[in-house]
């Protein structure tokens, strides 16, 4: 007869109960990630928005993250009454001019979305580094 040899199922155990613990942290990982690229879009939002315009730039607010059924979504919004006009623009007094909106938010959703693979994989990088030690 072969002799079996022993195993040690501690590392497997403690593997095991590493994977537990990160399936738990995901829901903060995922309402952290979206606090924090919400913060990256306000940045970006307060770059674009024009220096002379005090109240519409202190006017950008971030709301509180909440959970979905699909994930977690967050607002990033302007309380001035008028920030639409300067987003999207507006037709003038006379009814047949337009003048055209800064698109503030757009452009800067658009530069997030350019970089968000390398923000979230770095951020996924970290915390999986985190349990798997």
């Amino acid at each position: 007869m072969t002799k079996l040899g022993s195993f040690d199922f501690q590392k497997i155990e403690k593997y095991r109960d590493n994977l537990k613990a990160m399936e738990k942290a995901v829901p903060g990982l995922v309402e952290e990630c979206v606090y924090e690229l919400a913060k990256k879009l306000l940045d970006k939002t307060l770059a674009r928005t024009p220096t002379n315009m005090g109240e519409l730039r202190r006017g950008w607010k971030i709301g509180k993250v909440s959970m979905t059924s699909k994930g977690a979504k967050v607002e990033v919004f302007n309380v001035m009454k008028n920030s639409s006009v300067m987003e999207d623009g507006q037709r003038l007094a006379n009814g047949q001019d337009w003048e055209e909106g800064k698109f503030i938010m757009t452009i800067s959703v658009q530069k997030l979305e350019r970089q968000l693979p390398n923000i979230l994989e770095k951020k996924m990088k970290r915390f999986v580094k985190s349990f798997l030690k």
